[in-house]
């Protein structure tokens, strides 16, 4: 698994502070990052940065999460 490098954490992070996301929450946010990150790693999407999202969530579906991990992740 992908580390998360310290310039998007930092963003990441801000954008969460910004949010006001529980501090229970932000370790969920964080590991689908990470699960992002590394789908984008690992897969060529060719099209808008949406489409990397759907393709992530397709891919969380053929894994069997729940809807409600699917939801989280998005």
């Amino acid at each position: 698994m992908l580390t998360i490098p310290d310039n998007i954490l930092t963003s990441f992070e801000a954008i969460l502070n910004k949010r006001a996301v529980a501090p229970a929450q932000r370790a969920d946010d964080k590991k689908w990052l990470r699960y992002f990150l590394d789908f984008c790693a690992r897969h060529t999407v060719t099209a808008a940065r949406l489409d990397y999202m759907r393709s992530f969530i397709d891919k969380l579906r053929e894994k069997r999460q729940t809807p409600a991990h699917q939801e989280q992740a998005a």
